[in-house]
């Protein structure tokens, strides 16, 4: 803090070197760039004010240094990737985003740091949909807004979620519990740039500056079955699949220190939980980590609870992360299996499923115990060869 750079020695160079890193967010907050005149022994603030998206990224992760979030130089091919479309989608302005991802992947820290910062838009106005799903008439107000009379129990003129995030983002979250009525009534809203609506009860029209940002735990497949398709081709325009942290181990030393830090900040004689910590380390990389940032931050809550009255192995042993298998399975892509026969499908799965299975639990032997098979089963699995029933019991 309080750092002062004279920029003045050096070549041209290093004096652009010094004006980029400062606009790129690189330097500590609050660094100021000065200029030196030797002939009047004066110093001079440099007045460069260029704002990049890295700086407002940077700076918002050092201003809110206790979330866990994407960092700049992620190392999994994955994030890496995802991280890249936001980067190039986000910068089209007036054209909406969809976030896709399982849940506890970071949806909201996304549009609040990367996005907001991209589209240099700070103010972020956060709609969960699920609050509203099976009342049209709510969601409709709350979105829109509505005069003073429109229903029963309208006292005042009330703004909706679209005025409000006028100059800013607005982020419909769970976008999939949006009700149809109401899909129909913001499509016509987001066919012009002008961003035209009616407050219920009202006639004449508003405008409102903003950029539509919707995000959705649910499989691509799944989602278009529940949205208007003429809504979900709007608002897809841009599509963003966020890994699950399952898929990103590069990244789970440093996703394990944030939520470490953020969850134990502030608390006293705490065990040590290092991110090179090689029992937890193994734990994450053979989890599922159903919740991805959750089930982090339940690790980090289990640890801090026990406080050291118990080892962090015997604690990790109680726990189960992936006791919402079934629920993970029903949403799984089936799309690997299409153009299959069902015996080449039911083989192909017995493969995935059989490789899984001893990822997980370490060996085939064991693998074989937990499934009540025999590894012979697993390992004709593997090579892409059904076991017949009467072989198994023949084993």
């Amino acid at each position: 803090e309080n750092l002062y750079v004279n920029v003045s020695s050096g070549t041209y160079a290093i004096h652009a070197a010094w004006l980029i890193l400062h606009a790129g967010g690189s330097l500590p907050p609050g660094t100021k760039l000065i200029v030196a005149d030797a002939e009047k022994k004066l110093f001079h603030e440099v007045d460069f004010p260029i704002k990049t998206y890295l700086g407002e990224i940077r700076e918002y992760e050092k201003k809110h240094p206790k979330e866990p979030t994407y960092r700049l130089d992620s190392e999994s091919p994955k994030r890496i990737a995802a991280l890249e479309k936001i980067t190039a989608y986000a910068s089209m302005k007036r054209r909406p985003m969809l976030l896709l991802g399982e849940r506890g992947t970071g949806k909201s820290r996304i549009v609040e740091s990367y996005v907001s910062a991209i589209k240099n838009r700070k103010k972020v106005v956060a709609v969960v949909c699920g609050s509203f799903a099976k009342d049209p008439g709510m969601a409709e107000s709350a979105l829109f807004g509505h005069k003073k009379g429109a229903f029963s129990g309208a006292t005042n003129n009330e703004k909706g979620f679209l005025e409000e995030a006028d100059g800013g983002i607005l982020f419909l979250d769970e976008i999939q519990d949006l009700p149809k009525l109401v899909e129909r009534k913001l499509l016509r809203t987001l066919q012009d740039n002008q961003h035209r609506y009616r407050r219920v009860g009202e006639q004449t029209e508003k405008e409102s500056d903003f950029e539509l940002v919707c995000a959705s735990n649910l499989p691509e497949n799944e989602l278009k079955e529940r949205l208007d398709l003429d809504f979900y081709d709007r608002i897809s325009f841009f599509k963003v699949k966020l890994p699950p942290l399952r898929e990103c181990p590069e990244d789970l030393r440093d996703d394990w220190e944030k939520v470490w830090i953020a969850e134990s900040s502030g608390l006293e004689s705490l065990p040590t939980a290092a991110p090179d910590d090689d029992c937890l380390m193994a734990f994450f990389k053979a989890s599922q980590l159903p919740g991805n940032f959750r089930t982090l931050e339940l690790v980090a809550n289990h640890i801090i609870a026990w406080n050291g009255r118990k080892s962090i192995e015997d604690i990790l042993k109680d726990l189960t992360l992936d006791n919402d298998e079934k629920k993970e399975f029903a949403s799984h892509d089936f799309s690997t299996f299409e153009n299959k026969s069902w015996q080449e499908a039911t083989r192909c799965f017995q493969q995935h499923y059989a490789e899984y299975a001893c990822k997980k639990y370490g060996t085939q032997s064991e693998a074989a115990k937990k499934l009540g098979c025999t590894p012979k089963t697993l390992q004709n699995a593997m090579k892409n060869k059904p076991s017949t029933q009467s072989s198994e019991k023949n084993l």
